[in-house]
């Protein structure tokens, strides 16, 4: 009986941090088609420029900060 009663004391465990997952806060996702572009060979100097775009499936605004170039 005592072994039982362990094994029902987990498996609530076990539902409750299911529910707890399923609870989770809302929260952004980016989703992009690129993540890296190349530029032909330009002259040193040149502007150069490329747009990437970027859309949120998440449930919560996306924010972006301190974006950086490479």
């Amino acid at each position: 009986m005592r072994l039982m009663f362990k094994g029902w004391k987990f498996g609530l465990c076990g539902l409750l941090l299911a529910g707890a997952a399923l609870a989770a806060e809302p929260a952004p996702r980016a989703v992009m088609t690129e993540t890296v572009y190349e530029f032909s060979p330009v002259v040193e100097g040149a502007p150069v420029e490329h747009a990437f775009r970027v859309r949120n499936d998440g449930d919560a605004p996306l924010i972006f900060g301190k974006i950086h170039t490479g």
